[in-house]
C-alpha cells in the first residue's frame, strides 16, 4: 500500500517558500545543482516532479521545462502553482515512467531524475504506481533515458538508509561506483558532488548525526526531527555529460 497522499505533496517545500523544518534540504540540492550546470536557454526534462519543486527552480532560466510524475493530484496542484506564479514555460504531465513512454519522448539538453529510481528499482510503496512491473522494467527505463539527455542530473537512495525499501536494493559496495557503472556507463563524464547538505555552518554536525538516525524507529523519527536531518540528505548527486 502505498504512503498517504498528504506525504508526497508535502514531500517538497512549497517554491520560493523557506523549507520546512525536519525535511530535506531540497534548496541546497537546487543550489548546488545550479552551480555546476547552465540552464539558460536549454531544454530539461524533470522526470518523477514531485511538487515541481526544481521544475519552478530552474524554469526562469530554462527555455523549456517538461515535468512529468505518476500521481495526477500532483500535476493538478503544480499547475495550480504554475498559473499562481505567472510562469508559461513549464508543461506539467501525469504518466507513468515506463521504456515505452521514455522512448516515444524528444531529445533534452538536460534531464534531471532525482530521488525517483530507488523506488522504481525496489517496486517501493511510496506511490501507487510503484509495481513489480516497474520494478523489472526500471533499468531499460535508464537506458533509454541515457539516449535522450546531453546532461543527466540523477541522485538515488542508497541501500544503508535504514527506509523499508532500502534491504530490496541490488548490493552496492560502494554505491557511487554502481551508480557510474549501472547508470551512466561509459557514454558520459561524470562529476559527482558531496551531498550539499553536508557543506556549509552545521554541515559537519549534520554528516556525523545522519547514521544514528537511519531506520524506520520512534527513536530515529524523534532525532530527525529534533536535530533537523534527514539521512536522505547524505546522497550524492552526479551529473553526467555525454562524451
Amino acid at each position: 500500500m502505498a504512503q498517504p497522499l498528504a506525504a508526497s505533496l508535502d514531500y517538497h517545500p512549497t517554491h520560493r517558500a523557506n523549507p520546512r523544518r525536519g525535511g530535506r534540504r531540497v534548496d541546497a540540492r537546487l543550489r548546488a545543482i545550479t552551480a555546476e550546470v547552465d540552464f539558460r536557454g536549454k531544454t530539461v526534462l524533470d522526470l518523477g516532479c514531485n511538487g515541481g519543486y526544481f521544475s519552478f527552480g530552474v524554469a526562469g532560466a530554462a527555455n523549456r521545462v517538461l515535468a512529468i510524475d505518476g500521481e495526477a493530484e500532483l500535476i493538478r496542484r503544480n499547475r495550480v502553482k504554475q498559473t499562481q506564479l505567472g510562469i508559461a514555460n513549464i508543461e506539467f504531465r501525469q504518466a507513468l515512467i515506463t521504456p515505452e513512454f521514455v522512448h516515444g519522448l524528444p531529445d533534452f539538453d538536460i534531464v534531471l531524475f532525482l530521488s525517483v529510481f530507488h523506488h522504481m528499482l525496489c517496486a517501493s510503496a511510496a506511490h501507487d504506481w510503484n509495481t513489480e512491473q516497474h520494478r523489472a522494467s526500471a533499468m531499460q527505463v535508464m537506458t533509454r533515458l541515457r539516449d535522450k539527455a546531453e546532461t543527466l542530473v540523477f541522485e538515488m537512495g542508497y541501500p544503508g538508509e535504514g527506509f523499508d525499501w532500502s534491504a530490496k536494493l541490488p548490493p552496492m559496495d560502494d554505491p557511487c561506483d554502481w551508480i557510474k557503472s549501472q547508470i551512466f556507463g561509459p557514454g558520459f563524464d561524470i562529476e559527482i558532488l558531496p551531498p550539499p547538505a553536508y557543506r556549509g555552518a552545521g554541515g559537519t554536525i549534520r554528516r556525523l548525526a545522519t547514521p544514528a538516525l537511519r531506520g524506520t524507529t520512534p527513536v530515529a523519527g524523534i532525532l530527525r526531527r529534533s536535530l533537523r536531518v534527514d539521512p536522505r540528505d547524505g546522497r550524492h548527486i552526479f551529473i553526467g555529460r555525454r562524451n
